[in-house]
């Protein structure tokens, strides 16, 4: 019996395995280009049995040292947890993006991590080793994470039946608990959003080999993948749209009056929103044209549903920071005045990194220096900006609380000479209380540094990104990092190279995903067309709301024009995958009536495939277009 598949079905199947075996090559490559030897298991395994050894080393050489019992045990505990923090090399929560998150879902239901009086400040989270982030704020004495809290409220309720159901948590069970959370939450939103995406996949195309395409790409060669081992609030943003498009689409272009229509438009419309704030561009024209058409259904179901989501978003907002702007809306760029703890940490900071500083002239003659240059510098930039710079009482102490300085800074004048008292008192107690040995000759620039850090900024209650805090497992002070941020989150100069690598640069759009070249061509093809109204006004909505978003995102002030930061996308954009997979039917199906048209659109998929699959086991990293410019020395 002859079985060779010519039963007028061989060339969709053919279609079909050759999609995927691209798929499969690009993924294969991205994760070549990205392959190293680093083995984090074996790497943790050395830093625990080098810890040992250092922790007898220095055991040793204090009691050849005959210092006392306490010095001994004191200096032990500080070694042992620098050494603790270097030997946790594995954790499943992989940068301070989502760690944010996963701080407010552990303080929300786990009791010896909440605070009183404020049930979504993280405080004692980060004061745990591996748990520390970035992306947090602080207010009121308390810090808290930037992102909007309803995302983590209602991934705590899921994380509370976890809890009580197993007594584990995420401290003791961090890889149980989180995968499965990642699953639950990441793949299920992918898995829905992709169901739906289907059956509007199924409506709106009119080819076979085009549809498989576009569902291919949805599938395989979207960042979407990329960020499902991480909390992250574009995959469920993503969901919500395709769902909020379905019901759109099945309203608007089949002239549907059933009310579970309008209830999930408003419901997912509105989660959408509550993901992804710039969505607001699609969400809010959609919410008017569906009233003019359809007022009951509108105000009676659509806006209900919506309303759901929308007190709950301001609701976990208010309860968390009393406030009904998110979090990341209190920032502000300006001069911060000097505080009396500020600048007293700073300094504390500064002796514990200098050693031993032996020349206390000297040292103390170069942080006169060095403060006095780095104070007029910040003087001189609240000029500038028109504000007034009032400095408090300086209160500086040194490390063993010995020796105070104090000043009544009424003026400059009185500033500068109570650092310039403060710091020469410190260093020459840190001299005294020491043995000879270690001298940093830099330790005034050290300081310097520290307390032009302190005092960059102007006191501004609202900027609740300027911020320090005491960490207790290493006792180190640590200031916000928004106050001087490294590498791309330091924001791009220059908005045309920034618009630039946005759409087909490093990080492009156009560059890392070509396949929504097809989008675009897409959705053209269905404005001008002029067979079917409803499709040429589908392709101008999307198309106008992903432009608006572009250009508000590009519009940004210098400080935001970072590409959404250390990662492997503009990620920023990512919740329009479901549309611009629908604008492309049109062009894949076009493509797929000629064999070389069908080769051009398969090196489209192949290489938004490799872009997906580069980042190999963590989406915050830089995308392999980044790296291969910074290997040509082009940025």
């Amino acid at each position: 019996m002859n079985t060779s598949l010519d039963d007028g079905q061989a060339p969709l199947r053919r279609g079909i395995y050759t999609i995927l075996i691209v798929l499969a090559a690009g993924a294969m490559i991205g994760r070549i280009m990205a392959v190293d030897s680093v083995d984090r298991k074996k790497l943790q395994d050395y830093f625990e049995k080098q810890s040992a050894k250092e922790l007898d080393a220095l055991r040793a050489r204090l009691e050849r040292g005959k210092a006392t019992p306490e010095r001994t045990e004191a200096e032990l505990a500080q070694k042992r947890a620098g050494l603790e923090r270097r030997s946790q090399q594995m954790r499943p929560f992989l940068s301070g993006n989502d760690r944010s998150r996963w701080c407010t879902v552990r303080a929300l239901v786990e009791e010896e991590m909440q605070v009183e009086g404020a049930p979504y400040a993280i405080d004692k989270v980060i004061q745990q080793p591996k748990w520390d982030t970035i992306d947090m704020v602080q207010h009121d004495g308390h810090v808290y994470s930037s992102k909007p809290p309803l995302f983590p409220t209602l991934l705590a309720g899921e994380y509370w039946v976890i809890h009580r159901l197993t007594g584990i948590t995420l401290a003791s069970h961090p890889y149980y608990v989180g995968r499965l959370m990642l699953v639950l939450n990441n793949v299920g939103a992918m898995v829905i959003g992709l169901l739906v995406l289907s059956w509007l996949v199924e409506r709106l195309g009119t080819t076979d080999w085009g549809r498989i395409f576009a569902m291919a790409a949805a599938a395989f060669a979207t960042f979407l993948t990329t960020f499902g081992v991480v909390i992250n609030n574009h995959l469920p943003a993503a969901a919500c749209a395709a769902i909020f498009l379905y019901a759109a689409v099945r309203i608007w272009c089949d002239d549907s009056r059933r009310w579970r229509y309008f209830l999930l438009a408003g419901f997912f419309g509105a989660f959408l929103v509550s993901n992804e704030l710039p969505a607001m561009a699609l969400f809010a024209p959609a919410s008017l044209v569906l009233l003019v058409k359809r007022p009951k259904q509108t105000l009676l179901a659509y806006a209900p549903a919506a309303a759901i989501v929308a007190v709950a978003f301001f609701g976990t907002n208010w309860i968390a920071h009393e406030s009904l702007r998110p979090a990341y809306a209190h920032r502000e760029d300006c001069p911060q005045a000097t505080s009396r703890e500020a600048v007293q940490q700073a300094v504390d900071q500064t002796l514990r990194e200098a050693g031993d500083p032996t020349d206390v002239a000297a040292v103390a003659k170069e942080a006169q220096a060095a403060f006095a240059e780095m104070i007029a510098e910040v003087y001189q930039r609240a000029i500038e900006q028109d504000r007034e710079m009032v400095m408090p009482t300086l209160f500086i102490e040194t490390v063993d609380g010995t020796v105070k300085a104090t000043a009544e800074a009424k003026d400059r004048e009185d500033v500068l000479q109570g650092i310039h008292q403060g710091i020469a008192a410190a260093a020459q107690d840190a001299a005294a209380s020491t043995e000879p040995g270690k001298a940093d000759p830099k330790l005034a620039e050290k300081a310097g540094r520290n307390v032009l850090d302190a005092t960059s900024q102007a006191d501004n209650p609202e900027n609740w990104y300027d911020y320090s805090y005491h960490r207790e497992f290493d006792g180190r002070t640590i200031g916000s990092y928004w106050r001087n941020p490294e590498g791309v989150d330091q924001g791009e100069s220059c908005r045309g190279v920034y618009a630039l690598h946005v759409l087909i640069g490093h990080h492009g759009i156009f560059s890392l995903s070509p396949v929504w070249i097809l989008s675009v061509a897409g959705a053209l093809f269905w404005i001008f067309q002029r067979r079917d109204r409803r499709l040429r006004e589908l392709a101008l909505a999307i198309g106008a709301v992903s432009a608006v978003c572009l250009v508000f995102f590009l519009m940004r002030p210098a400080r935001d024009c970072n590409y959404g930061g250390m990662t492997s996308g503009f990620r920023w954009m990512f919740w329009f995958a479901p549309l611009w997979t629908v604008t492309m039917l049109p062009a894949a199906d076009a493509m797929s009536r000629r064999r070389w048209t069908r080769a051009l659109a398969l090196i489209l998929l192949a290489t938004s495939a490799i872009s997906v699959a580069y980042p190999t086991w963590n989406p915050w990293t830089q995308p392999w277009l980044m790296d291969y410019f910074e290997s040509l020395g082009w940025i």
